[in-house]
């Protein structure tokens, strides 16, 4: 039986190998935003959805935002090197 790591890094996966994939990206995402600035980030921003490679995060206010966009280069390097197969090209911020 394949393992889980092994399906999710198909190079053609289904909708569901991308859907978990989506899912796994942004719960990453969120330890990764709380290892950088905190748990209490949880309360003002957090990843919501993958589109067309793009990570939406959701933020309380555009300060928040820009705070968290100035640390873009280190979160997206950091799920790099957790995730094997990203999906993630770039970050949209929502405030």
């Amino acid at each position: 039986m394949d393992s889980l790591r092994k399906i999710l890094a198909q190079k053609n996966p289904t909708p569901l190998v991308r859907g978990v994939q989506a899912a796994t990206i942004i719960e990453e995402t969120d330890r990764i935003l709380a290892n950088i600035f905190g748990a209490s980030i949880k309360e003002v921003a957090n990843a919501s959805y993958i589109k067309n490679g793009t990570l939406a995060i959701t933020c309380a206010s555009s300060v928040a935002a820009q705070e968290i966009k100035l640390h873009e280069a280190d979160i997206l390097r950091q799920l790099h090197q957790k995730m094997s197969s990203l999906i993630v090209k770039k970050v949209r911020y929502i405030a």
